[in-house]
């Protein structure tokens, strides 16, 4: 059971190629995987919610001491010496895609990440750092870089991401892949009518709207968070509440 407060139940467990059989199967549609793929990242781009899963990975670090970013991450909670990471972390789930660095399987999930355009979050639980086992670490959004004395060793990053394949790609939810696949009809019609099948301009009125409301639902997530409600319930309780004809700042 996932005990995260920012983690409500676990909607993203389908793999983003599902919407490819939805597609079919709800409107006898078939489109090429790629061209779906393309289209997909480029949706969920507007959809913008995704899942989140709490990962470590081991990595070695470079004689400069620096060590790629994982290509989903959205928070680094720790940087820590082997021992102590996979004491502390080894519950997590282990994203091997960083151990591939300089791949094509490397490159691949980077690409991805950058044509979803995931915001990285710099904050995390780097005030432990003074631990024993954990490493002070300076980083940006492509790499961690350690003291050059650790060059050679393995390290432990632990990270909180974006949940993702083997490939790099997120997991959708059932509503997503619901949204994808019209989303993805849509264009298919669209390519139809711009070949001259004018019979389906019909379709086309479907599809854009049914798009445009799957895609809505798809960005509201089925549940409340804890951390969700506790930002609602301190806005109700604060002090700084609206009184009647009286000037608001809400950026306080």
């Amino acid at each position: 059971m996932d005990k995260r407060r920012d983690a409500a139940t676990n909607e993203h467990t389908l793999n983003i190629r599902a919407g490819i059989m939805t597609l079919k199967t709800k409107y006898g549609l078939t489109l090429d995987e790629y061209d779906y793929l393309d289209l997909a990242v480029d949706a969920l781009r507007d959809i913008r919610h995704y899942g989140t899963t709490e990962y470590y990975a081991v990595c070695e670090v470079s004689s400069d001491g620096t060590v790629p970013t994982p290509c989903n991450v959205y928070t680094i909670d720790a940087v820590t010496s082997f021992k102590q990471g996979y004491k502390q972390f080894n519950t997590r789930v282990e994203y091997k895609m960083l151990n591939n660095y300089g791949t094509d399987s490397f490159y691949t999930a980077r690409s991805i990440a950058d044509a979803s355009d995931w915001k990285f979050n710099s904050s995390g639980l780097t005030t432990y750092k003074d631990r024993v086992g954990y490493i002070s670490y300076q980083l940006d959004d492509r790499h961690i870089t350690v003291d050059r004395a650790l060059a050679g060793e393995q390290i432990i990053i632990a990270f909180t991401g974006v949940s993702v394949d083997k490939e790099g790609y997120p997991m959708i939810s059932r509503k997503q892949a619901n949204a994808l696949a019209v989303y993805s009809g849509k264009y298919i019609i669209i390519k139809n009518l711009a070949t001259g099948n004018a019979k389906q301009a019909q379709l086309l009125e479907f599809f854009t709207a049914e798009s445009g409301r799957l895609m809505q639902a798809a960005s509201i997530p089925e549940n409340i968070t804890d951390n969700e409600l506790e930002e609602m319930m301190d806005a109700k309780t604060s002090f700084n509440r609206k009184a009647y004809r009286r000037p608001m700042k809400f950026s306080r």
